[in-house]
């Protein structure tokens, strides 16, 4: 099954963004990702910027980030299956520790998307 993990990301002196939260979920050898600048919670629908893939490392890793960008810390991680892909949205069942059911992702345009995780 594809992994998932969901990084704290505080910001370093070189960084573009406040303190965000990096979703990123394993998509063949990438990791398809988006920032969220509010705690991901249940139940509640967040508007989130999607970013350029990055590696599949982030799946396992903590501390720094190159360039002076901040440290991320594990905030969730487990794996995923897709239930259905189209342009415009994605809808996943994940099966982490504090994401756990379905999960859908809703492009506005194609930076702007919603996350919705449920209770």
């Amino acid at each position: 099954m594809p992994r998932f993990v969901i990084l704290r990301h505080e910001p370093g002196p070189n960084s573009i963004r406040a303190l965000h939260w990096d979703l990123m979920f394993e998509w063949g050898d990438a990791l398809r990702t988006f920032a969220c600048l509010h705690e991901p919670s249940l139940g509640h629908r967040l508007s989130v910027q999607r970013l350029a893939d990055h590696r599949l490392h982030y799946l396992d890793y903590e501390g720094p980030v190159s360039g002076g960008r901040g440290d991320v810390t594990r905030w969730d991680a487990g794996v995923f299956s897709l239930l259905e892909e189209t342009a415009q949205q994605w809808r996943l069942d994940v099966d982490g520790t504090r994401w756990n059911g379905p999960v859908t992702l809703e492009a506005v345009d194609p930076e702007n998307w919603t996350v919705t995780a449920a209770s």
